[in-house]
């Protein structure tokens, strides 16, 4: 599991910043090329892990690959920093690479690599919503699902027959220099204040001295989830807050269902 507080991290299981891993599930016996399920968990972009989902009724029963994935967490996913190019989006682009890793390998397991479906449940609802308005992920997938999330703010509307919950619409698409922003003070809090040395300072604290900070990057990564443009601003213009569509890369089904629980069961056995 990648690193991460210890609130929503299974009895027993190890955490390492090494855990860039993925895992792949196909059905018993021979079959022409099946269509391949990339999975995203969820986590609220802080916890959780891809072997914490059972994959093989879906892959037996849907007669497809399934692949569930690992991404950095919290402050080592979604940290962003001036000094440090890319960052603010290194869990999105751990999710691209696995995406990458698939389009080459899909084909020794039996899988289609021109048939890949990327589908995420709330943390990993909203990470698809990223890579469907990522130029960097185009050609990575074909099709996407999004569970328990969406892509604008929250949509209480879309709870049939509950009671909506009292909270506000919340943006999760935060401009680039508010992410900066947030960096350049907390490595001032941790010490590391000196801009012409703050990633090197960083990057030489211990994991436990950053875990307690990872919500400083909590619905941040979004803003340059592609290649920034030389002034530094996102290279596209495809989301913006306040607008009334997202223009995606990929066709897309976005449902809800009354007990997302129950119907998460239908197809997952929660790995014990």
């Amino acid at each position: 599991m990648c690193a991460q507080l210890p609130y929503n991290k299974p009895v027993g299981s190890a955490v390492s910043e090494d855990c860039l891993t993925l895992n792949v599930t196909t059905p018993r016996g021979a079959s022409a090329a099946r269509p391949v399920m990339v999975f995203l968990h969820g986590g609220d972009l802080t916890s959780g892990s891809g072997s914490q989902f059972e994959p093989r009724r879906m892959a037996a029963q849907g007669d497809v690959v399934v692949v569930t994935v690992n991404y950095r967490l919290g402050i080592f996913g979604f940290f962003g920093h001036a000094g440090l190019p890319g960052s603010g989006t290194f869990g999105l682009q751990d999710q691209q690479a696995a995406l990458r890793w698939v389009r080459r390998n899909a084909a020794a397991f039996g899988g289609d690599a021109r048939n890949v479906t990327l589908f995420g449940q709330s943390a990993g609802a909203i990470s698809t919503c990223g890579q469907l308005t990522s130029p960097a992920a185009k050609g990575l997938y074909d099709k996407v699902i999004i569970q328990s999330a969406s892509c604008g703010s929250y949509t209480p509307t879309l709870m049939p027959g509950r009671q909506a919950p009292a909270t506000a619409a919340t943006d999760k698409w935060k401009p680039l220099a508010t992410v900066d922003a947030q960096g350049g003070a907390l490595a001032g809090d941790l010490g590391c204040a000196d801009e012409a040395t703050a990633i090197a300072c960083l990057r030489g604290l211990p994991t436990d001295r950053l875990l307690p900070h990872t919500e400083i990057g909590y619905w941040t990564a979004f803003a340059r989830a592609g290649a920034p443009a030389a002034d530094g601003a996102p290279a596209w213009t495809a989301y913006a807050p306040g607008t009334r569509h997202v223009q995606t890369l990929a066709p897309t089904r976005i449902g809800s269902v009354d007990d997302a629980t129950e119907h998460q069961c239908a197809f997952w056995q929660t790995a014990e």
